[in-house]
Order: structure tokens, then sequence, then C-alpha cells
């Protein structure tokens, strides 16, 4: 399982929820090795006419997520296979980014078994 915080979340946020699943019978669980301050990375974006138009794209602006999204599928890969599914997990706007990240990795959208979104931002903003 590969859990994708919300803003500003951390692993330590996800600690009761990273125990609980290792408890139920998940092998791996990883959550997206991000800081408070990963966030940071997406202010050189609000000062483009693509944020001002709405016409922002997820890569480049969240790279930084994408990134830390791939260090935690070779984490899971190395401990549980290379062959494993995974199963995502998105909270609040790690939902939307888990999304976004799987349309830009089919490669791992192929080897992915389930996605569960808690909270996630769904629709376009009005």
């Amino acid at each position: 399982v590969i859990v994708c915080p919300a803003q500003f979340g951390t692993a330590e946020d996800y600690e009761g929820l990273t125990a609980t699943l290792k408890a139920a019978g998940h092998p791996a669980v990883a959550v997206c090795g991000l800081t408070r301050f990963s966030w940071l990375r997406i202010v050189p974006n609000v000062f483009t006419e693509a944020f001002i138009k709405g016409e922002l794209r997820a890569t480049p602006t969240l790279d930084f997520f994408f990134e830390a999204i791939d260090e935690a599928v070779e984490n899971v890969r190395r401990e549980c296979g290379e062959d494993t599914e995974i199963t995502f997990l998105g909270h609040s706007i790690g939902g939307w980014v888990m999304r976004a990240y799987l349309t830009e990795r089919p490669d791992v959208r192929a080897k992915t078994s389930n996605i569960c979104s808690l909270g996630s931002p769904n629709r376009s903003p009005p």
C-alpha cells in the first residue's frame, strides 16, 4: 500500500493508519516521503499565466510529489517484488495527485490493483 498524504502531510501523520494496514496483513505500507516544506516547490507556478488562466498542468507543478511516489513504489517493489500489484490510498489532495500520477505513469498503473481516495477533491473547483 502506498499512502499519498494530504497537503503538508508527513509520514508521522499517518503512523496510526500505517500500523492498522500492516496489522490487517498488508506486507508493505509506504507513505510518500514529503515534508511540510515540500509544498513550497509549487510556489513558482502560482506566478505563471497558466495558473492565472486555470490551465496549470500536473507536471511539472507536482513533480516533487510524483518523485516521492516513485520512491515509495520502488520501496514497495524492493520489499515485495517487482511484479507485486500496488494499492494506492490518497488522502485529500493526495487522492487527486495519485490519480494524476497514475495517468502520467502507465507502467505503474498497469500494476495497480486498487485505488482509494479519502476526502479527495474529485470535481473541478467552481
